[in-house]
Parts: C-alpha cells; structure tokens; sequence
C-alpha cells in the first residue's frame, strides 16, 4: 500500500471509530504527517488521541462556532497587523 492509501484508511477507520466526529477537511494533513513519521497504525491512535483529547484540534475538527468564530478573527487581527 502506498501513502494515499494508508491515509485514506486511518482517516475511514476514524470516521468509524468516532462517527460523531466523522472527518472534515483539514484532517488529512496532519494524518499524513503522522503515516509517514510512524506508520498507520500509530497515526490513527495518535490522531485519535489528538482529536479527542486535545481541546484545540476536538473544537476544530467538531466545528465548534464560537471556536472557529474566535479564530477567524484571531486571523484577521494578525493579518492586519502584518500588513
């Protein structure tokens, strides 16, 4: 199997393992980083614990509004301040 593959697996696994969750845009990178460090298997269980523990990426990947609002501003604050 090759990358592309292996990471389409970890990420169906975890739209699986946790369909509440399911998968958004934006998980794939990360997941790929984690495949080609150390592997399918240990990527799913540490994207799985990174989704799921961590309160940033579980507020990002869940799409929590207020969340995603705070960022977005944070964003527009910061790009125009380098401007």
């Amino acid at each position: 199997m090759g990358l592309r593959e292996d990471v389409t697996e970890v990420l169906e696994l975890f739209h699986l393992y946790r369909p509440d969750v399911s998968y958004v845009q934006g998980m794939t990178y990360p997941v790929i980083v984690l495949t080609i460090t150390v592997g399918k298997v240990k990527a799913f269980t540490i994207f799985s614990n990174m989704v799921l523990v961590n309160p940033f990426f579980k507020r990002l990947f869940t799409f929590e509004p207020n969340f995603i609002l705070i960022l977005a501003r944070t964003f527009d604050h910061l790009l125009l301040e380098s401007y």
